[in-house]
């Protein structure tokens, strides 16, 4: 179990230093690493080359307005629904 959960570990992280542009390991902690992400924009711009697709996102200028998702989508963030299909 642990030997996959390290697998799984490394390539998240290798998944991540190849598509986000910026990306820092701040430091590592216990068996994990701590990231710091670029800002909001930028990630998003990255991902739309990887897809090679314009998004339309939702108002939302950085990180730390955790609750512009939930109401663009209607949605509370204290009480997020999930999809049918997930319930």
């Amino acid at each position: 179990m642990g030997i996959r959960r390290k697998r799984i570990e490394t390539l998240i992280g290798t998944f991540l230093n190849k598509n986000v542009p910026g990306l820092r390991r701040r430091e590592k902690r216990g068996d994990g690493s701590i990231y710091e992400f670029p800002p909001l924009a930028k990630c998003r711009a990255a991902f739309e080359r990887l897809i090679q697709q314009e998004t339309d996102w939702p108002e939302q200028e950085d990180w730390r307005d955790k609750n512009a998702f939930w109401q663009a989508s209607g949605q509370s963030a204290s009480a997020p629904t999930m999809p049918p299909s997930e319930r």
